[in-house]
Formats: C-alpha cells, structure tokens, sequence
C-alpha cells in the first residue's frame, strides 16, 4: 500500500472564489476594491490574495450591505 502525501491547504484565495461565497458579481467586486485599493488599480494587478487577507476582503466588500442593515434596524426599533 503507498502512503498519499498530505494535502496542504491553499495559501491563496481569488475574489472569484470570495464573490461565490458572498452570492455577489466579481465585476462589482473589483470595482469595489478599485476604489478602496490603491494597488488594484495597478496594470498587472492580480485578483488573488493571501489567505489571511480573506476578512479583510469580505469586509471591504460587505460594508456597505452591513451598513444598510444596521440602519433598517435602528429604523425598526425607533
């Protein structure tokens, strides 16, 4: 029997894969992320970030949304 090598877990993560998760567009995404990040609007820029930028992204993309929510809310209970 041969042994299987351990599977190593990625070390990167797309926005296309953070955008499935989210149920939003990566075209919306990245015109979010142009705006709030200056590297992005770099030519070559790549759309893949280190894992442990993976909370800062959804952050950055789900502010606003967050946002909304709370002030309906507060609303609600006024």
């Amino acid at each position: 029997m041969t042994e299987a090598a351990p599977v190593e877990a990625p070390t990167t993560i797309t926005l296309s894969e953070i955008c499935a998760e989210l149920g939003i567009k990566p075209q919306g995404a990245r015109v979010k992320l142009r705006r709030k990040r200056k590297e992005a609007k770099g030519e070559g820029f790549r759309w893949a970030f280190p894992i442990e930028q993976k909370a800062e992204i959804v952050a950055l993309l789900t502010a606003k949304a967050e946002a909304k929510a709370a002030l309906k809310e507060a609303q609600a209970t006024a």
